[in-house]
């Protein structure tokens, strides 16, 4: 996917995901909704640390003070973002609290996305056309390093969050082959 901004980018993310916990909701098999759930913590997960190694920096340098408030704040929401999505990888969609805890889940990244996308106005205004597209590109481009399956035990800063990263994409990219996931046509439907 992706956007043509940072904010795009971001945004566009956000939406996703909804849109994966509403596929979800509307499943009406178990199976169907294990693979809507695993496509919503696969791209949680690359989405989020991507956040924090591109989004976080850039709203520290650009923002000051402010950048560094949110993302100290923005951080822990992450980071309990990160407790429930480990539980919910634990769990499978049949066990009764899962609805639960996966509401839990898009519910807190709901709220969490209001202030972001506002700060995201206020980094876009500094910025110039070059560094956007620059923190977009990169923001894009990294999603392919990441782990795809939530580590709330790692460091949630660099560089340690992205030599850790790096070495648990792989054993995460591993674990994919085994998991169900929707389909193109899935994907299509409405």
């Amino acid at each position: 996917m992706g956007g043509s901004t940072i904010k795009a980018a971001i945004v566009d993310d956000h939406s996703e995901l909804a849109e994966y916990h509403g596929k979800y909701s509307k499943a009406t098999s178990a199976e169907d909704r294990q693979k809507w759930a695993n496509q919503y913590q696969w791209e949680l997960a690359r989405h989020t640390v991507a956040e924090e190694l591109v989004l976080y920096p850039a709203f520290e340098k650009h923002l000051g003070p402010l950048g560094s408030d949110v993302t100290a704040r923005e951080r822990a929401e992450h980071q309990a973002q990160k407790e429930l999505q480990y539980r919910m990888e634990r769990m499978g969609v049949q066990d009764e609290a899962y609805q639960g805890v996966f509401d839990q889940l898009q519910k807190e990244l709901a709220e969490h996305v209001i202030e972001e996308e506002a700060t995201l106005d206020k980094l876009e205004l500094v910025l110039t056309p070059e560094e956007n597209e620059s923190l977009t590109h990169a923001l894009e481009h990294i999603k392919a390093y990441l782990p795809t399956r939530a580590h709330p035990g790692t460091h949630q800063s660099p560089p340690f969050e992205t030599i850790e990263g790096m070495l648990l994409a792989p054993i995460d990219r591993f674990k994919d082959l085994f998991v169900k996931w929707p389909t193109k046509e899935d994907k299509k439907a409405e």
